[in-house]
């Protein structure tokens, strides 16, 4: 009696699957279409070509942007880092690794003194 109503289960999934990636499956594009303006765009000129680390690292847990600066702020990651950008993001220092650290949950700017960052 219980395989049977595992038997059914199972086949019920299935169907259900089955009629899901048919009923939302991507329909063929209407020639009638407007065009959409990236569609003029080659991009076979570019190469592709690595630019990240082999490894993911760690998550990011929280940053704090500086009020007076919006192109400095720093970003703490759950791994135990804090990274400084100046130029809005293109560029990183890390500005935590000789503490030793587990983990960071939060970061801030001191209010009073923007020199001064707390992290937890």
């Amino acid at each position: 009696m219980n395989l049977s109503l595992n038997l059914k289960f199972l086949l019920l999934s299935f169907c259900f699957i089955g009629i899901a990636t048919t009923t939302f499956a991507q329909s063929k594009k209407n020639k009638d279409a407007p065009k959409h303006y990236l569609d003029d765009y080659s991009l076979s000129a570019l190469k592709y070509r690595s630019i990240g680390p082999s490894m993911t690292s760690g998550r990011i847990s929280d940053f704090a942007v500086n009020p007076n600066n919006f192109s400095e702020y720093y970003v703490a990651t759950s791994s135990g880092g804090v990274w400084k950008t100046i130029n809005a993001g293109t560029t990183y220092t890390p500005i935590f690794d000789q503490q030793g650290s587990y983990s960071i949950g939060c970061i801030s700017i001191d209010p009073s003194d923007e020199n001064t960052i707390w992290v937890g």
